[in-house]
């Protein structure tokens, strides 16, 4: 489950981003210029922004404010080229300062409306221990991949448990990239994590078929929708989550509803790569005709 941010936990999301040293003062200016920006453009999105996006857009802003100010108030002032005369003038500080001064009222207003935000609903994420143990790993090796992450977190997650069940297989695409991007594939706690986490999943699957309004809403589902949640299923089964006969029995009997309700079937279902089929039968049997093909380089029927 997650929740909106602290302001402890968003003061260490800015500070744990490092301007990179030994850079020219013009080089600074440019960053503190689009943090301000970056954080403005928040802020206009949370203006246009749903309730559940909104904080989110806000608390994006306050990190982007935050390391905006510390450059322009600490990094920069404390620069030999800054305390020279040769790059800018006077009235050009007073004005960066004033600046600095301006975005330090703007964080300070965030903060007020951050403490007074409502209550909103928990969200799950269904790869949870996975994208914590990618958060965690990527805070020191990848700063930026962890930002990413961060923002991800909101996309990944939902309140709703047949939406984020929905969900669930793009999250664990991404989160399997960014897991092979930070060379961790083949780590022994990536499959403890999965594992966990499919577990988790089989336990929100059986939720929702024992609750009536549950099982209706997934009925309702179509198109893509309804396909990733066959999937899912179809998945969970597969990997022997719902060994239990009744819960094996009821994923089965959804699986079959839904399927005639939206008119697909799991993907696991069919196969790829089948080539040189036979243009007539081989056989004929009670359930159909038989035709020979190749798959993988072998004859097959």
């Amino acid at each position: 489950m997650s929740r909106p941010r602290s302001l402890a936990e968003l003061a260490t999301a800015a500070v744990e981003f490092v301007p990179p040293p030994s850079r020219s003062l013009r080089h600074y200016l440019r960053l503190a210029e689009q943090q301000c920006n970056a954080g403005r453009a928040y802020m206009a999105d949370a203006r246009n922004a749903g309730p559940e996006v909104v904080w989110l857009e806000r608390e994006r802003a306050f990190i982007e404010f935050a390391r905006a100010t510390k450059l322009i108030l600490e990094t920069i002032p404390a620069l030999v080229e800054y305390q020279g005369d040769g790059v800018l003038t006077r009235r050009q500080k007073d004005n960066l300062a004033a600046n600095g001064q301006e975005l330090r009222k703007d964080l300070e207003e965030l903060k007020v409306a951050l403490v007074d935000r409502p209550e909103t609903e928990p969200r799950s994420l269904v790869y949870q221990s996975v994208f914590s143990l990618l958060q965690e790993i990527s805070r020191t090796r990848n700063f930026q991949m962890y930002d990413n992450l961060v923002d991800q977190h909101g996309v990944m997650s939902a309140q709703d448990p047949i939406l984020a069940i929905v969900k669930s297989l793009d999250s664990r695409k991404a989160l399997l990239q960014i897991a092979s991007n930070l060379g961790i594939y083949d780590d022994p706690r990536l499959r403890d994590a999965l594992r966990e986490d499919e577990q988790q999943i089989a336990a929100i699957i059986l939720t929702i078929m024992n609750s009536g309004s549950e099982r209706a809403a997934v009925l309702r589902l179509e198109g893509d929708f309804a396909q990733s949640f066959l999937d899912v299923v179809q998945n969970t089964l597969d990997r022997g989550f719902l060994m239990h006969p009744q819960h094996n029995s009821k994923a089965r009997r959804l699986i079959l509803k839904l399927s005639g309700a939206c008119d697909k079937l799991p993907s696991s279902l069919f196969i790829t790569g089948v080539s040189g089929r036979s243009e007539h039968a081989a056989f004929g049997g009670g359930f159909g005709d038989i035709y020979q093909a190749s798959y993988n380089g072998r004859t097959v029927a």
